[in-house]
């Protein structure tokens, strides 16, 4: 509205100008020549701020519509664990796909490690084809400057089943409907896993 008021201002001026012609003195012209020239600024300044504004709202219509497509081609994944007290599944976190499955892996590795294992590291290695099926090749590695390590989290029949359910549910993502990897295998610190209570975690699992 703005914009539009400056412009018929400009007009009527200008049309003001041609009219009175030469029956003026020259500070009259000149002063309708300063006042054709602040309203040729304003009028620029605000064509900018329309501009900046426009772009603001192509921005924001695309990232509103990347939030509403969440149908059967594109969705959320969701980083799991579970429950100590009553064993239920827990949703922890919702992310976005990435621009492949490697990132979009690690993504949910990173959400995972701060939610779960207290920062304890998760490395997506490699997606290998094994017999026609993408399989997932993920490290588990500890930290020197954490407290804990993943022998922590493979340790008693609970802490086990947590463990392996939560890296288990949130690599596979079997509600997801969009491509994605067929089966994990995962190793500690590069070598075989071991223990009574993640015998699941030293096979491949598949989806």
């Amino acid at each position: 509205m703005k914009i539009r008021k400056n412009l018929i201002m400009l007009v009527v001026l200008l049309c003001t100008l041609s009219l009175i012609g030469c029956s003026q003195t020259s500070s009259e012209v000149v002063e309708y020549q300063e006042q054709v020239a602040s309203l040729e600024n304003q009028l620029s300044l605000e064509q900018q701020k329309n501009k900046e504004l426009q772009t603001k709202i192509t921005t924001l219509e695309s990232a509103l519509k990347k939030y509403q497509q969440v149908d059967d081609t594109y969705s959320l994944l969701k980083v799991y664990t579970v429950d100590a007290n009553t064993m239920e599944t827990l949703v922890l976190d919702e992310l976005f796909p990435q621009d492949n499955i490697i990132n979009t892996l690690d993504t949910l590795a990173n959400s995972l490690s701060q939610n779960v294992f207290e920062n304890l590291g998760i490395e997506i290695l490699s997606i290998e084809d094994i017999d026609g099926q993408k399989i997932a090749h993920i490290d588990l590695q500890d930290d020197a400057t954490i407290p804990v390590t993943w022998n922590s989290f493979f340790q008693g029949s609970t802490g086990g089943k947590i463990t392996t359910d939560s890296l288990k549910m949130t690599f596979l993502q079997s509600n997801y409907p969009s491509e994605w990897i067929d089966g994990i295998s995962f190793t500690y610190k590069g070598e075989p896993i071991t223990g009574d209570h993640v015998e699941e975690l030293t096979k491949i699992i598949y989806r």
